[in-house]
């Protein structure tokens, strides 16, 4: 009801502010909504392409066990020709394992080379997006803290303008009252003054002719008409005393409600550059915002190429395979050379298998590293969530007196200047430890007004 009454109140009172407003204060949080909903999106994501991964790791599982059921068939086919090809089994062994040799050594020389470049570069890249994560979440908390603070603010202010309105009302109306009263006292008393003055003129010619005719039988009742006559005269100055009394206090009156009304004018011009201030705050707040938005946007850029460099990887590792698969082929055709196959088998077997060990480890590291991300927005959420609640409290509270929210912002304590890393942007806008302004707010019938 008093929400509504503001409401009713505010387009009233056009006159002596140039805008007004009855929403409540939900600028700035209404601005942090979608980066919120960008990181859900991109957690969603994430989710989405570990399942992919799962699935292209039973993938490469099944495409192992079929290799594994080839190499057995090939085995047995391997069998049955050695007792044909084992004379010339001993005559090539020596010159392809030489050969076998050194394209396994340069093979793997390769495959370690870029796994540990892919390895130095996903750990740099988890590194840089812990740290844009944990500066993003220190802005957001100092952000919120902030808005808190200057909400809470807001409403004493509001609370205390409320009061010294109520305050000034009440004294109006009573020295409205008063000046009522002494204009009715002034009514009465004219009436009497002029009768009393008609009294004395006629008086005065009475003693006239009292004078001429003092030996004359009359003289006692022109001597009475004197005395009432006089008495008359003292009770018109009495009236006449009173009534400069009462002017006097009317003209105190008027000149101590002509004082109050200045004071009320330069507390609403102060409340007025306040107001404006704290609105140029809150524009920075939203600029912020916005810088945050670009970050989460950088972020996923970053995990779009994770992903693409770890699509890269499988690629490899199903050209590898497709290699591997290629010289079983051709050393299926060279029947005769079965121990040096099986040798060499052996080898590229034990190589895969140390480098599926290596492999799975940089999974683990990599799921390690978006684990500690997801915890990270996770705390993030938990505390935009505690945010927006107290949030609503206070916009529960402020709705009550129709305030308006532009009246936030933000001011940074951390040095001015740009930073070599992709947070500098950041201190343009003065999002680093906050210090809080206040302003006091003038509330016009239930209504808060910005000039």
């Amino acid at each position: 009801m008093q929400a509504s009454h503001s409401s009713s109140e505010c387009s009233s009172n056009n006159s002596s502010t140039s805008s007004c407003s009855c929403k409540a204060a939900s600028t700035c949080q209404c601005a942090i909504i979608p980066l919120w909903q960008q990181l859900n999106t991109m957690t969603a994501y994430g989710m989405d392409l570990k399942a992919q991964l799962a699935a292209r790791e039973q993938h490469i599982a099944g495409l192992q066990q079929q290799q594994s059921q080839q190499q057995a068939a090939w085995a047995a086919k391997f069998a049955s020709l050695a007792a044909l090809h084992q004379q010339q089994q001993y005559k090539q062994q020596a010159a392809f394992a030489s050969v076998i040799a050194s394209m396994a050594a340069q093979h793997h020389h390769q495959q370690f080379q870029q796994q540990a470049m892919f390895a130095g570069l996903a750990a740099a890249t988890s590194a840089a997006l812990q740290q844009q994560t944990n500066s993003a979440a220190q802005q957001l908390d100092a952000c919120n803290a902030e808005i808190i603070h200057l909400q809470a603010r807001l409403t004493a202010v509001a609370a205390e303008s409320a009061a010294r309105a109520e305050e000034y009302d009440a004294f109006s109306a009573k020295q409205l009252a008063k000046l009522s009263h002494l204009h009715a006292q002034l009514a009465e008393a004219t009436p009497e003054l002029q009768m009393h003055r008609r009294r004395s003129s006629k008086g005065l010619l009475t003693g006239q002719l009292g004078s001429e005719c003092q030996g004359s039988p009359q003289s006692q009742a022109l001597a009475a008409a004197t005395t009432q006559l006089q008495d008359s005269k003292a009770e018109a100055a009495e009236l006449q005393q009173r009534l400069e009394q009462h002017k006097q206090q009317a003209d105190a009156a008027m000149a101590c409600l002509a004082e109050q009304l200045q004071a009320a004018e330069a507390v609403a011009a102060s409340s007025r550059g306040q107001a404006e201030f704290m609105s140029q705050r809150l524009s920075h707040l939203e600029a912020c915002s916005s810088i945050l938005q670009e970050q989460l946007q950088y972020q996923q850029i970053h995990i779009m190429d994770l992903v693409r460099q770890l699509d890269a990887e499988q690629a490899y590792s199903s050209s590898v395979q497709l290699q591997l698969a290629e010289e079983w082929l051709h050393s299926s055709s060279l029947g005769g050379q079965l121990d040096a196959s099986k040798a060499r088998n052996s080898s590229l077997e034990s190589q895969v298998i140390a480098e599926r060990e290596y492999s799975s480890s940089l999974g683990s590291q990599l799921d390690a590293s978006e684990a500690r991300s997801s915890s990270l927005e996770q705390q993030l959420a938990q505390q935009q969530t505690l945010t927006s609640g107290s949030a609503a409290a206070d916009l529960q509270r402020t709705s009550s007196w129709g305030s308006s929210s532009r009246a936030v912002s933000l001011r940074a304590s951390s040095s001015s200047g740009g930073s070599t890393d992709d947070l500098g942007i950041m201190e343009q806008f003065d999002c680093g430890s906050v210090n809080v302004v206040v302003a006091k707010t003038i509330v016009t019938n239930g209504c808060k007004c910005l000039m």
